[in-house]
């Protein structure tokens, strides 16, 4: 795929933007991944008043959740195929007009239908800006990491923003729909900032021009970054590997280890709990009447404040300790602090509890991919794969809570969380005791996008 901001002129030759087209793009996309997270908890933040307001069960409630995480995952394949067919600004600036038509119909419509169509365009529109700008920039940047930890913590900062701001809006306007109507101009922004931002609209091309630019920039271009297409590995289990015969042309053939399989699973329940988590906290507290709904959104945003921190702390330490013992501490850490939360009444000791959560939970998601770096280094087909199962706990375990709560109680419900951080450290156990050696941590600052 050509870089975004270097289009071709004729002759094959190419002509780079100045320094300030250059920090225009990349300020457009800082600004549209900060406005995706923000986005991205305004549904979290107002849900016990949709659940309220519109009479629905909890089960419904789970299925929307889903369903917002059914759309982001189809959105990594689907925005690959239309920047292939129609090309990459026409593309994102399509798709990003779908998180504000879909909060606009959350204001309009008690239908449950609707209501289920309108989550899967605000999931698309969240999974499209998270494979576009992870794209661009990388491409942008030549792969530099620095530059891809900036976007994420943009994100994370926007998902941090929005509970407070949520929280003012429904104070003084007395009302979640105004609220939400407030949060729009921040979802329809990202349409127009698309719109100017210099993203070339060419349609993108196969691997081997994408190989032959890598080549002109001096890039390995077995390791050239692709867009997301998902992808999946072969009925055997074997994946190409990049590091083949340079001679011949051919790529070697190496079988994923058991280290891959169990990260995938670690990968699955890990990202479903923290979803669950971010999706049900403010509605688990307010039904059980422990705190006020003001203080449960300010819960939310603190949770994602120490997220932040925490991923920035352990990325510095794991470059002296093992990541699989991260990943195995870090998990049993996140289940006894979730323990806690979920025994506790104390508004103190559910905030100190929640501080815990969100520690050890912050650096699971960039630590198990490191643990899988070496099967995962230049397969952008193998990581789009590893990914969707992710997505897919995403989609199922914000189910189970609501279906849990409507056949038990929302206590109930949140308890399948912990299931799923029982079973993260029960897995990664068993990822620690592989000992398989593994190259070091990446610096990522946000599991969404």
């Amino acid at each position: 795929m050509i870089p975004i901001a270097n289009m071709n002129l004729p002759g094959g030759k190419t002509r780079r933007d100045d320094g300030k087209t250059r920090r225009v793009l990349f300020g457009g996309l800082y600004y549209t991944f900060f406005a995706n997270g923000f986005t991205a908890l305004v549904i979290s933040a107002v849900l016990p008043h949709v659940i309220e307001t519109y009479g629905l069960s909890y089960e419904m409630a789970g299925t929307i959740l889903s369903l917002i995480a059914v759309g982001n995952l189809v959105a990594t394949y689907l925005s690959g195929f239309l920047a292939d067919r129609f090309g990459l600004k026409a593309t994102i600036v399509v798709l990003s007009t779908f998180v504000g038509v879909g909060y606009l119909g959350l204001l309009l419509t008690s239908s449950k239908l609707l209501l289920c169509v309108f989550a899967v365009m605000i999931g698309l529109t969240r999974g499209a800006i998270s494979n576009v700008n992870n794209y661009v920039i990388n491409n942008e940047s030549s792969g530099k990491p620095k530059y891809l930890n900036y976007l994420h913590t943009f994100y994370a900062v926007g998902a941090f923003l929005s509970p407070l701001f949520i929280s003012l809006l429904m104070t003084v306007l007395d009302s979640w729909k105004a609220a939400v109507a407030g949060s729009l101009a921040i979802a329809f922004s990202i349409v127009g900032v698309y719109s100017v931002l210099p993203i070339g609209n060419k349609r993108t091309v196969g691997r081997q021009e994408e190989q032959a630019h890598a080549s002109c920039q001096g890039q390995d271009p077995r390791h050239a970054p692709v867009m997301s297409r998902g992808g999946n590995t072969d009925s055997g289990g074997m994946i190409e590997n990049g590091d083949g015969d340079p001679a011949s042309g051919r790529r070697t053939r190496t079988k994923l280890g058991v280290v891959f399989y169990l990260s995938c699973v670690v990968l699955f329940f890990y990202v479903g709990a923290e979803n669950a988590i971010n999706g049900w906290l403010v509605t688990y507290l307010t039904s059980e009447n422990l705190v006020s709904t003001a203080f449960a959104q300010a819960l939310l945003s603190g949770v994602w404040l120490i997220m932040i921190a925490g991923r920035l702390i352990c990325a510095a330490l794991s470059e002296r300790v093992p990541k699989t013992l991260i990943v195995f501490v870090c998990s049993l850490g996140a289940t006894a602090t979730f323990s806690v939360f979920l025994i506790s009444s104390s508004p103190l000791i559910i905030t100190i509890s929640l501080v815990g959560v969100g520690f050890f939970l912050s650096p699971l998601y960039p630590t198990i991919i490191s643990v899988c770096g070496d099967a995962l280094s230049g397969r952008a087909g193998l990581m789009g794969t590893f990914l969707s199962v992710g997505g897919l706990g995403k989609i199922v375990v914000p189910y189970v809570v609501g279906a849990a709560a409507d056949r038990w109680s929302m206590t109930w419900g949140m308890w399948t969380i912990l299931i799923s951080l029982v079973l993260v450290v029960v897995f990664a156990l068993l990822v620690s005791r592989s000992r398989v050696k593994q190259p070091s941590i990446p610096t990522v600052l946000s599991s969404d996008k």
